[in-house]
């Protein structure tokens, strides 16, 4: 009975290994293809390779994380117009995932996906403005791009430019709206930025 019950599961192990690999073929063949939604298969094997596991056909399959086939697909995935392809090709520049870091082609992906409405991409772009990261200092326009996202109920955006107002890195201090920043970042969800709130509200309390 135990040998049987063995064969059955190594059997189902087979199988179910022959399936991952139809799918991730299935999803090659269409980031290949001229589809409509070839872009979004080449951001799902992306991501897979990226992360180490990818849902498609309602299953979680594990793959073996390549930064190389992260970056290739990202990058196809921008070219066809995937607008978070762009904010994760954008990624991989800005940290040497799978290529060069490259801050210039960072930036230029960055704001490929923002024009698209990449809430993530334009995250990122305002954070490489504000750095000057492959493009010149502008924090006016880093806390613009951050400003629409925190208005679009971004907590990231949020909390970036609460972040921005405590430290008063690069533009006048002001605890208020960090303050306000704070509170809106928690509110939109962003945990962290509770404890964070709550201390500047003592702070200009006292």
């Amino acid at each position: 009975m135990k040998i049987i019950l063995v064969l059955l599961c190594f059997c189902c192990f087979i199988w179910g290994n022959s399936q991952d690999l139809k799918n991730i073929e299935l999803l090659q063949t269409l980031c290949s293809s001229v589809a409509k939604n070839a872009a979004s298969g080449c951001f799902m094997l992306g991501m897979g390779y990226a992360e180490g596991q990818i849902q498609y056909n309602e299953k979680i399959i594990t793959l073996d994380i390549n930064p190389n086939k992260a970056f290739s697909y990202f990058k196809r995935s921008c070219e066809l117009g995937n607008a978070e392809g762009c904010a994760l090709l954008g990624t991989t520049y800005n940290e040497g995932f799978g290529t060069e870091q490259n801050f210039s082609k960072a930036t230029e992906a960055f704001l490929k996906g923002c024009k698209q409405n990449s809430r993530l991409a334009c995250n990122h772009l305002a954070f490489n403005y504000y750095y000057g990261k492959g493009t010149p200092t502008n924090i006016q326009k880093a806390i613009q791009l951050l400003q629409e996202g925190c208005n679009q109920k971004s907590s990231h955006s949020c909390l970036a430019l609460g972040n921005i107002y405590y430290t008063g890195e690069g533009i006048t201090q002001d605890l208020s709206l960090a303050k306000d920043f704070f509170q809106k970042a928690c509110v939109y969800g962003y945990e962290k930025a509770c404890p964070a709130y709550r201390n500047i509200q003592k702070q200009i309390e006292h």
